[in-house]
């Protein structure tokens, strides 16, 4: 039995852009965004949390600014 460690890697599933793939390729992503913890923004409205521009300033010590920042 090993003590260390051990992590492991999914490789980002990449689309071809052939229609009759896409079904498999998006669930092979949604697969991806859940091992690395973003398949929230996915969904319809997963957005909804983050600044409306990119350069928006935030108030972090504002609890929905400190949501947003994260």
């Amino acid at each position: 039995m090993m003590d260390s460690a051990v992590e492991k890697t999914v490789k980002l599933p990449t689309f071809d852009g052939e229609r009759k793939n896409f079904h498999v390729w998006w669930t092979r992503f949604k697969a991806y965004a859940t091992v690395y913890k973003f398949s929230a923004a996915l969904k319809i409205g997963g957005e909804a949390d983050l600044p409306q521009k990119e350069d928006d300033l935030l108030d972090e010590t504002k609890s929905d600014a400190k949501r947003k920042a994260e």
